[in-house]
């Protein structure tokens, strides 16, 4: 459910004092409540239910898995533009370690998140026309909003794989995926506007974030590979 509100000033003190007057009731009853952009059903904030962001690797993309306060669950997966939402069975318990499975036509996948909300994971990806396929997700809060880029590295100038993230508060997170290699995990810090990451085979990837766009250098520091020392640049741009 999403609260659509005006921007003048006399429609948003009539919300503020709405949501004053009624914040504990809409926190037990909803998940996926937005105000400008922030979540505020903050019980959800250390629970397996409420949002997940994250991004898509396989050609490129970003997904929202939604785990709701009536234990149902569906994530919109959304691949070069086009649009897929996954459906799951059963009902999902509230503050529990959970693995949801989710189907469509094109394919499936398991999501598992532990109790809090914390360490999501992905497993048995299987998506039509998309092999060894990468989903990495964070969880939205009520306090911190994630968002999604999707974007390239290159080498000499020329596009050498698909690197997508997701920023949130002081960390970044995502996958790295050349055409024919597995994707490879991004982890790293978002401080001060600056990003610091690297990814599980001993590349470092820093930049900046300007808008909606986010841009930088990328560089070999394993000194056990071969092609260590070799650097390029990469591009993204925010999708969410």
């Amino acid at each position: 459910m999403n609260i659509r509100v005006s921007n003048d000033e006399a429609g948003y003190g009539k919300l503020a004092r709405w949501i004053a007057g009624k914040s504990r009731l809409v926190c037990m009853e909803l998940t996926g409540v937005y105000v400008f952009g922030l979540s505020i059903a903050a019980v959800y904030d250390k629970s397996n239910y409420g949002i997940y962001k994250g991004v898509f690797t396989g050609s490129s993309g970003n997904i929202v898995i939604n785990i709701k306060a009536d234990g149902s669950a569906t994530a919109t997966l959304i691949i070069d533009g086009q649009e897929y939402v996954f459906a799951s069975s059963g009902t999902i318990k509230k503050d529990s370690d959970s693995q949801v499975i989710f189907t469509n036509q094109i394919g499936s996948f398991v999501f598992s998140v532990k109790a809090d909300g914390s360490s999501p994971s992905f497993s048995a990806i299987t998506i039509a026309g998309h092999s060894q396929a990468g989903i990495a997700v964070i969880k939205e809060t009520s306090e911190h909003v994630v968002h999604c880029y999707e974007g390239k590295a290159y080498y000499n100038n020329e596009e050498g794989a698909t690197f997508n993230f997701v920023v949130t508060d002081n960390k970044i997170e995502g996958l790295v995926k050349s055409h024919s290699d597995r994707p490879h995990m991004i982890t790293g810090t978002f401080v001060n506007n600056a990003i610091d990451c690297m990814i599980d085979d001993g590349v470092n990837f820093k930049g900046t974030i300007s808008g909606n766009t986010a841009t930088g250098t990328w560089k070999d520091v394993n000194p056990q590979s071969d092609e260590f020392g070799i650097q390029g640049t990469w591009s993204a741009t925010k999708k969410m």
